[in-house]
């Protein structure tokens, strides 16, 4: 089950010219096991390269950055072997975990993609009557 709640990002990547940037932390129970990966699109910026990028440790966090340089970021708990998919043509990410499906939408402002701010609205809505952290 995914485990959402907002926070402060831990890395905050500049604006790119040439691409979109999205960062994520694998963040592990030992401090020392920390891999940063990079999730953005390939030449139009409304279509991703297809890629699958694969958890490997129990924590994973995405952040982004808006053209405002106000930061928000969405963190979810992942189990290992359990993947985000990208594919050729998406506009969106899926965040699959442990057969449940979680889409975001995005939309392109000031060539910076920021998810649907009404889903993250509703997510932690969600969250705060469910009581998860």
């Amino acid at each position: 089950m995914s485990n959402w709640k907002l926070g402060i990002p831990e890395v905050v990547w500049p604006e790119n010219e040439a691409h979109v940037h999205y960062a994520g932390n694998y963040g592990a129970l030992r401090s020392h096991e920390q891999v940063r990966i990079v999730i953005e699109p390939e030449g139009n910026p409304f279509k991703w390269e297809k890629s699958i990028i694969r958890c490997t440790g129990m924590y994973v966090s995405l952040s982004h950055y808006v053209s405002d340089r106000e930061e928000q970021y969405v963190s979810f708990t992942l189990h290992a072997g359990q993947t985000f998919s990208l594919k050729e043509g998406d506009t969106f990410f899926q965040i699959i975990t442990n057969g449940k499906e979680d889409q975001f939408d995005f939309f392109c402002r000031h060539k910076v993609f920021v998810p649907g701010r009404e889903k993250l609205k509703s997510l932690v809505k969600q969250i705060e009557s469910e009581h998860i952290c």
